[in-house]
């Protein structure tokens, strides 16, 4: 796949802050992809700080996010 090709698994929506579209992906709980330009991009929704229970979580999260991604590929 060329850096221009977007991923399986992301769907076109349209793009709010640039005139045109952008990419969601996978995402799980606090976690979310984009792709932008040949580049996939992971977003963690968290303020300042976690507790132990968010940052594992967090950790479910991301694991379950990447399989998806890995799967795509």
């Amino acid at each position: 796949m060329d850096d221009q090709q977007v991923p399986a698994g992301f769907a076109m929506v349209p793009d709010s802050d640039v005139l045109g579209v952008g990419y969601v992906g996978p995402s799980a709980g606090l976690v979310s992809t984009s792709w932008e330009d040949g580049l996939t991009m992971v977003h963690v929704d968290v303020e300042d700080f976690v507790t132990v229970d968010e940052a594992r979580q967090l950790l479910a999260d991301f694991t379950a996010v990447l399989a998806r991604l890995e799967d795509a590929e």
